[in-house]
């Protein structure tokens, strides 16, 4: 790689170490960019699913660098010389962050298809969930995205209802196209960001500079919103692990180690003294982003760090207020089908309405499309 730039060095605040930093732009270390050949092999790209960075921002819209922020409007005629003036997606996929009484920076996951994905064209599964989900190879899987599933208790004076939007729903397809057997629910749990910065960092690897301190450059700094994302995932952990297990299938959580490491220091759960006695009806597999042995590897590595298994609660109703986080009533599984069943028939193309088919095999684990570092030389 090309020394950094003297002539590119960054507005303000680079004596300071920032606390948070991107990790992987575009699958790809700040290191690649500094290069002016090698960043432009992989910039716009996600190298995960093979396919145009698509990172999203609300209502599915692609996120791309803004240039109006006022960290970033200079550099747009460096950025526009050096990468042409097609629009840029905001594809960081993860950061460094040092969090509060913590003395080291560790990788935290922004986006979740740098994890999982299950999307057209090329659905990205870890071998260990994909373990989890008993369909054999060559069966074709309908896949619902953000399915919303709603269904109340008849005419009862209780009024109780379930309503829950499911990350994924995969289910093993019939010979006529449509739902047969039993329900795989899954969820990926990773952080997006609060606060401003990620723009002017983006700029920073973009232009090969070191990532410059925020402070002075934007009123909050980002940080992974990890708090967020463990309230989110408190709200539906046991109502969706406990309706799996009685339509007869699985719900599988997909999340990060430095997520379980946040909800271990602040609550009295303790993965290491799990109950695994009897048969369990919670699913959870944990990755970790680490830094690469293989000095040609362009990115961090996906390394699995444990599988969780247990149950969500005890067999008998609760007394206490764990029973907030229970499920309250559980729609038969055919009502599900119907939905299900419905969708389908609805889906004349592979993308429509969130849903989507594919042969069960013709999937990747995210390890084996991690990129190397490309040779300027061939």
């Amino acid at each position: 790689m090309s020394k950094r730039s003297k002539s590119s060095t960054p507005p303000g605040g680079v004596e300071k170490i920032p606390n948070a930093r991107i990790a992987e732009l575009y699958g790809l270390s700040p290191d690649v960019f500094e290069d002016g050949v090698t960043r432009l092999a992989g910039v716009r790209l996600c190298p995960f699913r093979k396919t145009i960075c698509d990172v999203s921002s609300n209502r599915n819209r692609v996120a791309n660098l803004d240039f109006n922020h006022k960290g970033v409007r200079n550099d747009a005629p460096a950025v526009e010389k050096a990468y042409g003036n097609e629009p840029l997606p905001l594809g960081v996929c993860s950061c460094w962050v040092r969090r509060q009484n913590e003395s080291v920076e560790r990788p935290w996951i922004l986006c979740p298809k740098r994890l999982l994905a299950l999307e057209p064209p090329l659905p990205v599964i870890p071998k260990e969930v994909r373990h989890l989900i008993e369909i054999k190879n060559g069966r074709e899987v309908g896949v619902w995205r953000e399915l919303k599933f709603r269904r109340k208790e008849g005419d009862t004076p209780s009024g109780r209802f379930f309503e829950y939007t499911f990350d994924y729903l995969l289910m093993e397809l019939g010979s006529a196209g449509l739902p047969t057997g039993i329900p795989y629910i899954v969820e990926v749990m990773t952080s997006s960001t609060r606060g401003g910065g990620l723009s002017e960092h983006m700029t920073d690897v973009l232009l090969g500079r070191p990532q410059r301190h925020l402070g002075k450059v934007v009123d909050s700094i980002y940080t992974p919103n990890y708090r967020q994302v463990f309230e989110r995932m408190l709200g539906q952990f046991i109502a969706k692990s406990e309706i799996a297990q009685h339509w007869g299938g699985r719900t599988v959580w997909v999340f990060q180690d430095v997520l379980l490491d946040y909800i271990e220091q602040t609550t009295a759960f303790s993965s290491d003294d799990l109950d695994a006695s009897g048969p369990p009806n919670v699913f959870g597999e944990v990755y970790q982003l680490v830094k690469p042995h293989d000095s040609k590897s362009a990115g961090l590595h996906l390394k699995h760090h444990k599988s969780l298994r247990g149950t969500a609660r005890l067999n008998r109703a609760s007394k206490d207020f764990t029973a907030l986080l229970g499920l309250g009533y559980a729609p038969k599984l055919s009502e599900l089908m119907e939905t299900l069943a419905g969708g389908a028939r609805r889906a004349t193309k592979v993308t429509k309405a969130g849903f989507f088919k594919f042969k069960w095999g013709d999937d990747i684990d995210p390890r084996t499309s991690e990129p190397r570092v490309i040779d300027p030389k061939g």
